[in-house]
């Protein structure tokens, strides 16, 4: 009896390891897209023709003047 519970605890705590992993996991893919969403949205400010008020102190010129679209 003692065994059976020692395995059943031994799956129990591999799958809380394996939901762990994938939930870390997730969350890091998660906040990537945020940052992707956040920088793709500063150069959509930075290369349209207008400029926010709140980001027009740090993109008087754009970083990237190259591949500006203005």
């Amino acid at each position: 009896m003692r065994s059976s519970i020692q395995s059943w605890l031994a799956i129990f705590e591999l799958w809380s390891f394996f939901m762990f992993c994938i939930s870390f996991f997730l969350s890091f893919l998660f906040r990537l897209f945020l940052v992707f969403l956040f920088c793709s949205f500063l150069l959509r400010q930075c290369y349209s023709n207008y400029l926010i008020p709140f980001y027009y102190y740090s993109f008087l010129h754009c970083p990237f003047p190259l591949f500006s679209l203005n």
